[in-house]
């Protein structure tokens, strides 16, 4: 086949349009001029301003989706022809079975090297990803030592946060309307719960501890998002929650859009997580960005940005009942105005470490530099 010379690089992107968090980073690479195609296998059909190629997975053919899909993709791959391949997820399975890709960088999410998986599995097809990649991009130091125990990549490891749009930055403006929208009292204590619905971030016993809260405070409310919900996760809240006096003050929701998760940070005094592992979550960047308080879990990969009891409260992995002592900290040492100066520390760190305006120029910089090195022609994918 004849080459093709092009001026631009041709971007084929791997990204799950389930996640809104992904959606906004493909939004990120459809800034510049690129030439760029997007492919996910995911429930929702992506929708963006530039080619898209989706594989909805269909729960009856259980285990034939992983061969159907794969074959799918390496169709794409062979139509697209791409000069850049940028993978969100390092274990990307079609990854295994081509011993090279052209210009590979793979986004490492936190449970590709965080979470051993079965066997030691996930970290065994993270080192077999990263051995073909060019760049693994990572977003904090934590993870970047988690990247470096698995093989020698210092060469390659981009530290990117993916930054956090001038929408977060402002949607405090929108707190009395949007509480106004969710019914939620101008007065109230607001907790928002924004990780999936997943083991991994124990939001049943956040639930647990909002109850125990909420029944002496009749002022506090609980938003909790529901992305990707584990049936299981799902049960034990609805366990915590039957019968209990708080529950109409539990406002649960599904899917949530960019836009709809502004709303919720708007909403909120506090955002909590209490993840067994983790990375460096988008949305501790964006609870930050908006003026919410944190409550996380008290793990290493937060001590980058987060000091308990100066800018957060930070609970005991292991001990949930440090959830409802953290809620209550706040309640009597933060609450009101002696969080503000806390509030606009957090926002000047995130402003930063993670300006959507800077990730993106340095991004599009990272495309063209692989581009260049590697010259303007194209023909079949190497």
């Amino acid at each position: 086949m004849r080459p093709v010379f092009r001026t631009t690089p041709r971007i084929l992107l791997v990204a799950n349009a389930d996640s809104p968090l992904l959606v906004d980073r493909v939004r990120m690479s459809l800034s510049g001029h690129e030439d760029v195609a997007w492919y996910s296998e995911s429930n929702v059909r992506p929708v963006a301003d530039c080619r898209i190629y989706h594989y909805k997975k269909s729960t009856y053919l259980g285990p034939l989706n992983k061969l159907l899909s794969t074959v799918y993709f390496h169709y794409v791959y062979w139509r697209e022809r791409p000069d850049i391949l940028h993978i969100h997820w390092a274990l990307f399975f079609p990854l295994l079975l081509r011993k090279r890709w052209k210009n590979l960088i793979v986004s490492v999410m936190g449970s590709d090297v965080n979470l051993p998986g079965r066997w030691g599995s996930r970290r065994i097809f993270s080192r077999v990803s990263f051995n073909k990649a060019v760049i693994i991009t990572s977003k904090s130091a934590s993870m970047d030592s988690a990247i470096l125990k698995l093989g020698h990549y210092e060469n390659k490891i981009r530290r990117f946060t993916w930054g956090v749009t001038e929408e977060f930055f402002q949607a405090k403006f929108k707190k009395p309307d949007v509480r106004a929208k969710f019914d939620i009292p101008d007065n109230a204590l607001v907790v928002f719960s924004p990780r999936a619905m997943q083991p991994l971030y124990r939001t049943a016993d956040i639930v647990e501890a909002f109850v125990s809260f909420a029944t002496e405070n009749q002022d506090a409310y609980l938003i909790m998002a529901g992305m990707n919900p584990d049936e299981s996760v799902a049960a034990e809240i609805d366990a915590v929650l039957a019968n209990s006096a708080v529950s109409s003050r539990v406002i649960r929701f599904a899917r949530l859009e960019q836009a709809q998760m502004i709303d919720c940070y708007a909403a909120a005094d506090i955002v909590i997580s209490y993840a067994k592992h983790d990375g460096m979550p988008q949305s501790l960047y964006e609870a930050m960005a908006v003026g919410c308080f944190p409550v996380f879990t008290d793990l290493p990969c937060y001590h980058e940005i987060l000091q308990h009891d100066e800018n957060a409260l930070l609970c005991d992995s292991s001990d949930p009942s440090t959830l409802l002592k953290m809620l209550t900290d706040y309640q009597r040492h933060y609450r009101g105005g002696s969080a503000a100066s806390v509030i606009d520390s957090n926002r000047a760190i995130i402003k930063r470490l993670a300006a959507k305006s800077s990730e993106q120029k340095r991004l599009a910089a990272l495309y063209k530099g692989l581009f260049e090195k590697t010259g303007v022609s194209s023909g079949m994918p190497d």
